[in-house]
């Protein structure tokens, strides 16, 4: 379901949408052990909310900084810091990309 429900949030410019989406996948990756795809997907989810003004709520930082806390100590922090920045840096469709590689789950 988040599959298809990413690919209709795209299409239909629901960014925010998108962004939530895309936290989900990255927890997904986080809790397989994919440090990098969850931190590269979260920071690419961190880029689009910071572009359409849609920070998340302190609750809701607080529970995706738990489900991504695996990976952070899985990478060094230079390691971890250039995963956050290179999805920070994707296009959109490049992130949704990447979230479709592998199944996910929600966070």
């Amino acid at each position: 379901m988040y599959r298809e429900s990413i690919k209709l949030f795209h299409e239909l410019d629901h960014k925010r949408g998108v962004a939530r989406l895309l936290e989900h996948f990255a927890c997904a990756a986080a809790a397989q052990q994919e440090a990098g795809r969850s931190l590269r997907l979260a920071g690419a989810a961190a880029a689009l909310r910071q572009n359409i003004g849609a920070p998340l709520t302190l609750a809701e930082q607080s529970k995706l900084e738990a489900s991504l806390h695996p990976a952070r100590q899985a990478l060094a922090n230079s390691a971890g810091t250039a995963a956050w920045m290179e999805g920070r840096a994707l296009p959109i469709e490049k992130a949704i990309e990447e979230a479709l590689v592998s199944d996910a789950s929600s966070c």
